[in-house]
């Protein structure tokens, strides 16, 4: 499994929670079947990811950005992520499909975030498109 580290520091408010994340993807079938390792490789300087799974067997454009910071004077720890998949058509000319995920999780306290893990339905809810996300791996 291929794992590229991100510095995501200009996507967050606070210079100190700039640490680098992992990103990894899986294809899941959701009943039953082989689970595909996948590769990703950045689209241009975008938050965008050619996702190959399987060698080539399935392919997909992810959309990834993570956001956390933290707020006062009430102590509080926010997170969003934006995680939208294009699938190709079934054609080469046919229109592609677009599944997407947005969350915002806000906790209480001041924390870290360690990780999370996303799965995108894909191909009408047949798979999942499954997004590891860990903050400060190694």
């Amino acid at each position: 499994m291929r794992i590229v580290p991100i510095l995501f520091a200009s996507m967050l408010s606070n210079a100190a929670l700039a640490a680098p994340l992992k990103m990894s993807f899986q294809y899941v079938p959701n009943e039953g079947g082989e689970i595909l390792e996948c590769t990703h490789t950045r689209i241009r300087d975008l938050p965008d990811w050619k996702v190959d799974c399987g060698n080539g067997q399935k392919t997909f454009t992810a959309h990834v950005i993570a956001r956390q910071y933290q707020r006062e004077p009430i102590p509080q720890t926010g997170l969003e992520i934006l995680y939208w998949v294009t699938a190709p058509g079934e054609t080469p000319t046919s229109v592609h499909k677009y599944h997407s995920t947005t969350m915002f999780l806000q906790l209480k306290y001041k924390t870290e975030v360690h990780s999370l893990v996303l799965y995108q339905g894909v191909e009408n809810d047949m798979a999942s498109l499954k997004l590891s996300l860990t903050v400060g791996a190694e």
